[in-house]
C-alpha cells in the first residue's frame, strides 16, 4: 500500500538519551542505555517482544497503520498545525538524506536528537523530571508532585550521564550529517563539549550541522570558539513568554540576562553566513495565555537578525486545549493578537517566509481549536492543582502573571486521569 504520510526518523533519525531510546522525542520510550543495542534489535521490550519496535514503526509508516504516537503528528496535521514528522521530513530534504521506505531496511542515523546528561539550572513547568536535574530534585523533595508524571519520568534528584550513550554517539559520527544537542542545559554539560571536541578530533566538523538548543542562561566562549569551524551551526533559543512571564514558565530565568543572551547570539548570526538561529516556543496552557507579546518580540529578533521561529506542543495536563472559561478566552484573545502582529511586522512585508507562514497556520488552528473543542473539566482541575502545587513550593503566584484567578470545576477532581503529557 502506498502511503503519503512519510516520516524518515524510524530509518535515518532518533532520540537518544542515558536512560531510553526513540524513534523520535514524541515517541514511545526503550528503556534501555544503549543507543546501538537499540537499533540492532537485541533487547527485549516489555519483556514480549523481542527487538521489534522498530520493525514495527516503519512497518506502521509504510502501511498506514499508524501508531498512537506517530497518529499524534496526523491529528495535528489534520488541524492545519505544523507536526513534529512535518519538520524532520524538510530537514532531511535540505540535508540531502536519501528517503527509505522499506520496513526491513536497517536504521542509520544521520539526524539524531542527543541528551548527554539531564544536569540544567533551569526548572520549566512544562519539562519532565528526567530531563532536567533540578526539577527531579524538586520532585524529590515535594513527592505530592510525583502524580503528574509517569513513574520512570522521575529518578529521586539524581544527575545523570551515562558513558556507554557517549560511546555508542562517538561510533555513529562518521555517518552524522546533523547532531542536535541538548540536555538538561547543553551549555553548561561537560559531556557536550567533549563530544563537540571528538567530533573535531575526527575531521567531520565540515561535513556535520551542529544543532545546539538551549535555554539562554549562558554563552560558553570555547563553543563559540568551535562553531567557527563547522560546516552549519543551527542554534535553537528556547523561549516561552518575555520578562515575568518568561521568568514563571522556566523558573531559574533572569529574564535580563536572558535577554542579553538573546542578543549576543543574534550578533554572532551577523557575523558568521554559517551560523542560523530559531526561536523555539513549547506551547503549553501557560504561554499560550501571553503568546502575543512573545510573538511582538520573536518579530524584533527577525527584523533585527533573522531569527526564525518554530513552535511544538506541550501534551497532557499542559496542552493548551487543557484551558476552559476566562482562562480560554485569554488564550483567543492573545492568539488573535498575536495574529495581528505576525501580519503586520513579518507577513505583510515577507509574505513568503516559510516558517512565518507555518506559525501563522499553526496560531489559526490553535485558535480554531480553542473556539470549538469542548472544555474538559477534568484536565482543566489537573491542570489548576498541579499550577497552585508549583506556586505555593516556588513561592510563585499565577495571578500576578497572567491577571485572573485560577479556579477548579466542583465535579470529580481526579487529578491522576489523563496522566500522559
Amino acid at each position: 500500500m502506498n502511503n503519503d504520510f512519510y516520516c524518515p526518523s524510524p530509518w535515518t533519525g532518533g532520540f537518544f538519551t542515558h536512560t531510553e531510546q526513540k524513534a523520535c522525542c514524541t515517541h514511545k520510550s526503550i528503556k534501555i542505555p544503549s543507543p546501538l543495542k537499540y537499533l540492532s534489535g537485541d533487547y527485549v521490550v516489555d519483556d514480549a517482544q523481542f527487538g521489534t519496535y522498530l520493525s514495527e514503526v516503519k512497518q506502521g509508516i509504510i502501511s498506514g497503520n499508524l501508531d498512537e504516537h506517530c497518529q499524534r503528528c496526523k491529528n495535528q496535521e489534520a488541524k492545519g498545525i505544523r507536526s513534529l514528522r512535518q519538520v524532520f521530513v524538510d530537514q532531511a530534504k535540505n540535508l540531502g538524506i536519501v528517503e527509505v521506505r522499506d520496513p526491513d531496511a536497517p536504521s542509520v542515523p544521520q539526524a539524531i536528537e542527543v541528551r548527554l546528561s539531564n544536569l540544567c539550572n533551569f526548572k520549566c513547568r512544562m519539562c519532565f523530571p528526567m530531563y532536567s536535574s533540578l526539577l527531579d530534585k524538586e520532585v524529590s523533595e515535594n513527592p505530592q508532585l510525583k502524580k503528574y508524571f509517569l513513574q520512570d519520568e522521575v529518578d529521586y534528584g539524581k544527575v545523570h550521564s551515562n558513558q556507554q550513550l557517549i560511546d555508542d554517539i562517538i561510533t555513529m559520527i562518521p555517518n552524522l550529517k546533523w547532531i542536535n544537542l541538548t540536555g538538561g542545559e547543553p551549555m553548561i554539560l561537560p559531556e557536550v563539549m567533549d563530544l563537540v571536541d571528538e567530533i573535531i578530533r575526527q575531521g567531520r566538523e565540515s561535513e556535520i550541522a551542529l544543532h545546539i538548543t538551549t535555554n539562554c542562561s549562558t554563552i560558553h566562549p570555547k563553543m563559540l570558539e568551535h562553531f567557527k569551524k563547522f560546516k552549519k551551526i543551527q542554534l535553537t533559543l528556547s523561549l516561552d513568554g518575555i520578562d515575568k512571564t518568561a521568568e514563571y514558565i522556566r523558573h531559574g530565568t533572569i529574564w535580563n540576562k536572558v535577554n542579553s543572551n538573546f542578543h549576543q547570539y543574534g550578533e554572532l548570526l551577523t557575523k558568521n553566513e554559517h551560523i542560523y538561529s530559531n526561536i523555539n516556543i513549547a506551547l503549553s496552557a501557560y504561554s499560550i495565555l501571553d503568546i502575543d507579546r512573545t510573538i511582538d518580540y520573536i518579530c524584533q529578533m527577525r527584523k533585527q537578525y533573522g531569527m526564525t521561529v518554530n513552535m511544538v506542543l506541550a501534551l497532557g495536563h499542559l496542552n493548551y486545549s487543557v484551558l476552559t472559561g476566562q482562562a480560554r478566552k485569554q488564550a483567543i484573545d492573545s492568539t488573535t493578537k498575536a495574529l495581528a502582529i505576525l501580519e503586520e511586522k513579518v507577513l505583510s512585508v515577507m509574505r513568503h517566509i516559510n516558517d512565518a507562514v507555518d506559525l501563522h497556520e499553526q496560531l489559526q488552528g490553535i485558535k480554531t481549536v480553542l473556539e470549538t473543542q469542548p472544555e474538559s473539566n477534568a484536565k482543566w482541575n489537573k491542570f489548576v492543582s498541579y499550577t497552585r502545587e508549583l506556586d505555593k513550593i516556588r513561592n510563585e503566584e499565577f495571578e500576578s502573571v497572567f491577571g485572573f484567578k485560577l479556579w477548579q470545576v466542583q465535579i470529580g477532581l481526579d487529578i491522576n486521569a489523563d496522566s500522559v503529557w
